[in-house]
C-alpha cells in the first residue's frame, strides 16, 4: 500500500469500502483483488473477538488493503487493543454523548494529545518501526477516528462531534438513523434525506470526511454523487446471499 487510507483521502479519491461481519482471511484477500480500498472488520455485529480481529488485520496487511476496526463500545480496552493489532482506524456505533466521542479521543490519541499507552507491539512493528517518540506522532496523525451518526442525539451534537481536534469525520448508519427517527426503514422519506444530507454538509463545513453506509451499488453511486467522501457498500454475508439465490434462480431457470 503506497498510500495511507488517510492521504486516500485528502487527495479527493473518494475510497470505496465495505463491511466484513462474519468471515475470515479468505474472504479479505477476495475483497482486496476485487479492488476495494479499505474494509471495516466489524466487531459490533460481527462475531471477532479481539486475537480473530489481530490475524484479520494481518491478513488485510498481506492483502494489501487497508483496515479499520467498527469497536462494539468507546471503552479503553477496545480502543486500546484494535488499535495496537494494527488498524488504521475505528469506526465507533451508537454514539450519545460528546463524552463518549471525548473518550474516545483520550485512548486513541497518544500524548499531549490524549492519555493512549504505548508498548512497541503490532501496531508499531514491533518496535521496529522507528523511535516510541516517531511511532507515536505517526499514529497521532494518521489513526483514523469515524464516530458514527446514527442516533438522534448524535445528530443533535453533530456540530459539536466535528468541532473535535482528532476527530477525522462521521460515518452515517442510515438504518438505525432511521430507526432512531421513528421511519424505520423508509429511506426515501425526506426527514431522513435531510438528515443524511446536513451530516455531509455539516462535515463539509468542518472540513472533515463524509462517510455513510449503502446496501448495494445503485445506493454507493447515489452517496458520492450527493458528495459523501467515502461509502462502505454491502456486507460479506449479503453478497454471498445476493449471489448465491441470484445463481439458483439463473440455474433453474
Amino acid at each position: 500500500m503506497t498510500q495511507t487510507l488517510r492521504e486516500q483521502f485528502v487527495a479527493g479519491q473518494k475510497p470505496l469500502g465495505t463491511f466484513l461481519n462474519q468471515f475470515g482471511g479468505a474472504a479479505i484477500e477476495i475483497i482486496a483483488s476485487a479492488g476495494f480500498d479499505y474494509l471495516i472488520i466489524d466487531a459490533e455485529h460481527g462475531l471477532y473477538d479481539v486475537n480473530t480481529i489481530a490475524d484479520l488485520l494481518r491478513t488485510a496487511d498481506s492483502a494489501g488493503i487497508h483496515a479499520l476496526v467498527r469497536i462494539p463500545e468507546p471503552t479503553r480496552e477496545w480502543i486500546l487493543r484494535a488499535l495496537d493489532a494494527g488498524a488504521a482506524g475505528l469506526v465507533v456505533p451508537n454514539i450519545r454523548t460528546i463524552d463518549e466521542v471525548q473518550t474516545l479521543l483520550r485512548y486513541a490519541k497518544y500524548p499531549p494529545a490524549g492519555e493512549r499507552g504505548y508498548a512497541p507491539v503490532r501496531a508499531a512493528r514491533y518496535g521496529t518501526a522507528g523511535t516510541a517518540d516517531a511511532i507515536q506522532k505517526e499514529a497521532n496523525a494518521n489513526t483514523l477516528l469515524f464516530p458514527q451518526c446514527e442516533t438522534k442525539e448524535a445528530l443533535t451534537i453533530i456540530d459539536e462531534i466535528l468541532q473535535l481536534d482528532g476527530i477525522d469525520g462521521v460515518f452515517v448508519g442510515p438504518y438505525d438513523l432511521s430507526s432512531a427517527m421513528g421511519i424505520i426503514g423508509q429511506f426515501s422519506h425526506p426527514d431522513l434525506i435531510s438528515a443524511i444530507d446536513t451530516i455531509r454538509e455539516r462535515c463539509e463545513a468542518y472540513r472533515k470526511f463524509s462517510l455513510i453506509f449503502a446496501p448495494d451499488a445503485a445506493g454507493a453511486q447515489a452517496y458520492y454523487e450527493k458528495g459523501y467522501e467515502s461509502v462502505a457498500v454491502g456486507l460479506d454475508y449479503g453478497v454471498l446471499l445476493e449471489g448465491y439465490t441470484q445463481l439458483q434462480k439463473e440455474s433453474k431457470a
